[in-house]
C-alpha cells in the first residue's frame, strides 16, 4: 500500500464543518424548547404522531452531544485553541463526590471531556399535571476519573452558546 500525504489546499487531519456543527447545535436546542410543547400536545397513545417523535429525543440530544464533543476536543488539540483557558464556563463540575459541597466551574472542553466519558447520565425534567414529561435543557453526567466518582452539571444553552463561539465559528 501507499501512504498518501496530503499538501495543501487538502487537511492532512479531520475536516469539521463548524457550520454543520452550528446546524446541529441549533437542532439540539430546538429539541430542548420542543419539548415542553411535545409533552402538552402527547396524548400518550404510542401510536400518536407525538409519542413516535419524542421516541427520537434521547438518541437525538445523545448524538449531537457526543459528536460535537469529540469534535471540539479533536480542534482543541488540533488547532491549540486552549478552550481550558478561556472562561467558558457551561455548568459546575463536583470533582469527588465524596466532598459534594466542593465544586468548581464547568469549562466548555472539561464538559466534552465529560460528556465523552460519563457513565451515567440523568435529565433533568419538569412533570405537568398531566403526569407528562418534557426535559429541560440542563443534563447531569456521572463518571469516575482517578479514583474518584465526578458529577457534571451541564448547562447545555451554554454549552452550545460557548460551543459557537469558540470553536464552530472559527472551524
Amino acid at each position: 500500500m501507499t501512504e498518501l500525504i496530503t499538501k495543501p489546499p487538502f487537511r492532512s487531519s479531520y475536516i469539521i464543518d463548524g457550520n454543520l456543527i452550528t446546524l446541529e447545535l441549533y437542532r439540539l436546542l430546538s429539541i430542548f424548547y420542543a419539548s415542553e410543547k411535545f409533552a402538552t400536545i402527547n396524548t400518550t397513545n404510542h401510536d400518536d404522531p407525538v409519542s413516535i417523535l419524542l421516541g427520537y429525543q434521547d438518541s437525538e440530544i445523545t448524538r449531537i452531544l457526543t459528536s460535537s464533543a469529540i469534535s471540539a476536543r479533536i480542534i482543541d488539540d488540533r488547532d491549540d485553541r486552549y478552550l481550558g483557558e478561556h472562561s467558558t464556563s457551561c455548568g459546575q463540575l463536583i470533582p469527588d463526590l465524596n466532598n459534594p459541597n466542593s465544586h468548581i466551574a464547568l469549562t466548555l472542553r472539561e464538559a466534552c471531556n465529560k460528556i465523552i466519558h460519563a457513565i451515567k447520565i440523568h435529565y433533568d425534567i419538569t412533570e405537568l399535571a398531566t403526569g407528562l414529561r418534557y426535559v429541560n435543557p440542563t443534563i447531569y453526567y456521572y463518571g469516575r476519573f482517578k479514583g474518584k466518582e465526578w458529577k457534571a452539571t451541564l448547562d447545555v444553552e451554554e454549552y452550545v452558546f460557548n460551543y459557537v463561539t469558540y470553536i464552530a465559528q472559527f472551524n
